[in-house]
Protein backbone atom coordinates (compact mmCIF):
# COMPACT_ATOMS: atom_id res chain seq x y z
CA UNK A 1 0.00 0.00 0.00
CA UNK A 2 1.33 3.36 -0.77
CA UNK A 3 0.64 6.51 1.85
CA UNK A 4 0.62 9.72 0.70
CA UNK A 5 1.35 12.00 3.43
CA UNK A 6 -0.43 15.14 1.66
CA UNK A 7 -3.64 13.37 2.63
CA UNK A 8 -2.96 11.23 5.23
CA UNK A 9 -2.85 11.33 8.83
CA UNK A 10 -2.98 9.32 12.42
CA UNK A 11 -5.69 10.17 14.26
CA UNK A 12 -5.91 8.68 17.99
CA UNK A 13 -8.42 9.82 20.03
CA UNK A 14 -8.35 11.26 23.18
CA UNK A 15 -5.73 9.19 24.31
CA UNK A 16 -5.72 9.67 27.83
CA UNK A 17 -3.31 9.72 31.19
CA UNK A 18 -6.77 8.23 33.04
CA UNK A 19 -6.68 4.86 31.22
CA UNK A 20 -3.12 4.78 30.06
CA UNK A 21 -0.79 5.30 33.12
CA UNK A 22 -0.35 4.01 36.41
CA UNK A 23 -1.17 7.44 37.55
CA UNK A 24 -4.41 7.40 36.25
CA UNK A 25 -7.35 6.90 37.93
CA UNK A 26 -9.28 4.25 35.67
CA UNK A 27 -5.62 2.01 35.65
CA UNK A 28 -6.72 -0.22 38.03
CA UNK A 29 -9.60 -1.34 36.01
CA UNK A 30 -7.75 -1.21 32.50
CA UNK A 31 -3.94 -2.43 33.84
CA UNK A 32 -4.82 -5.82 32.77
CA UNK A 33 -6.16 -4.85 29.56
CA UNK A 34 -3.47 -1.73 28.48
CA UNK A 35 -0.87 -3.97 29.72
CA UNK A 36 -1.20 -7.69 27.94
CA UNK A 37 -2.20 -5.45 24.81
CA UNK A 38 0.90 -3.55 25.03
CA UNK A 39 -1.32 -0.45 24.24
CA UNK A 40 1.32 2.13 24.87
CA UNK A 41 4.01 0.78 23.04
CA UNK A 42 1.82 0.06 19.67
CA UNK A 43 0.87 3.91 20.41
CA UNK A 44 4.47 4.93 20.75
CA UNK A 45 5.06 2.69 17.59
CA UNK A 46 2.37 4.63 15.48
CA UNK A 47 3.82 7.87 16.66
CA UNK A 48 7.24 6.89 15.59
CA UNK A 49 6.31 5.39 12.42
CA UNK A 50 4.00 8.90 11.30
CA UNK A 51 6.90 11.13 12.69
CA UNK A 52 9.21 9.22 10.39
CA UNK A 53 6.96 9.20 6.94
CA UNK A 54 5.95 12.85 7.97
CA UNK A 55 2.51 12.18 8.46
CA UNK A 56 0.35 14.11 10.68
CA UNK A 57 -0.43 13.27 13.78
CA UNK A 58 -3.81 14.27 15.37
CA UNK A 59 -5.16 14.02 19.11
CA UNK A 60 -8.81 14.78 19.13
CA UNK A 61 -9.86 15.43 22.22
CA UNK A 62 -13.35 14.27 23.26
CA UNK A 63 -15.34 17.09 24.80
CA UNK A 64 -18.91 16.72 26.23
CA UNK A 65 -21.02 19.41 26.22
CA UNK A 66 -24.54 20.77 26.65
CA UNK A 67 -27.30 19.64 24.52
CA UNK A 68 -27.75 22.18 21.79
CA UNK A 69 -31.03 23.53 22.19
CA UNK A 70 -30.77 26.42 19.16
CA UNK A 71 -27.44 28.38 17.92
CA UNK A 72 -24.41 27.87 17.07
CA UNK A 73 -22.59 24.70 18.53
CA UNK A 74 -19.23 26.40 18.65
CA UNK A 75 -20.78 29.60 20.83
CA UNK A 76 -21.24 26.56 23.46
CA UNK A 77 -17.40 25.35 23.12
CA UNK A 78 -14.41 27.58 25.52
CA UNK A 79 -12.42 29.66 23.19
CA UNK A 80 -9.46 27.49 23.93
CA UNK A 81 -11.60 24.32 22.89
CA UNK A 82 -13.10 26.36 19.44
CA UNK A 83 -9.24 27.12 19.05
CA UNK A 84 -7.61 23.21 19.29
CA UNK A 85 -11.06 21.40 17.44
CA UNK A 86 -10.84 24.02 14.63
CA UNK A 87 -6.83 23.18 14.07
CA UNK A 88 -7.48 19.44 14.23
CA UNK A 89 -10.15 20.17 11.17
CA UNK A 90 -8.12 22.38 9.33
CA UNK A 91 -4.78 19.76 9.59
CA UNK A 92 -7.15 17.10 7.63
Amino acid sequence: MKVNALDTALVIIDPQIEVLSPKGANWPVLKESVTRNNTVEHLTLLFKAAAEKNIKRLFPLIIFIPPIISGNLMAHWKPQSRKMIVSCVKAL
